[in-house]
């Protein structure tokens, strides 16, 4: 077998993992806050991103922007902790930089 044909298949060796983590997460969705949206859309994009994305730190990035973006919007900024915004801060530095 040859590099470029282990390259090719590199995809589908890791997008099984990441499949697996996503349904591992799935488990723990019955103990989210159903009736907060805000709550409930970071946990949920956070899900699907993680193996669509083929990463589990981009999916959970994504997640952190979107909670940050959602408190913004809805006004609880108060809420925010600062170790949320200090993680904000370097996924949104790791997307516009690398």
């Amino acid at each position: 077998m040859s590099i470029t044909t282990c390259s090719n298949n590199s995809a589908y060796a890791t997008s099984g993992a990441l499949i697996y983590v996503a349904i591992l997460m799935l488990g723990g969705m019955e103990k989210l806050n159903w009736s907060s949206t805000v709550e409930l859309l970071p946990a949920l994009v956070i899900i699907v991103m993680i193996p669509l994305s083929f990463s589990i730190a981009d999916g959970i990035a994504l997640g952190f922007l979107t909670y940050v973006s959602l408190k913004l919007a809805t006004g609880q900024i108060r809420n925010i902790s600062s170790g949320a915004w200090f993680l904000t801060l370097i996924f949104i530095s790791k997307f516009i930089f690398l």
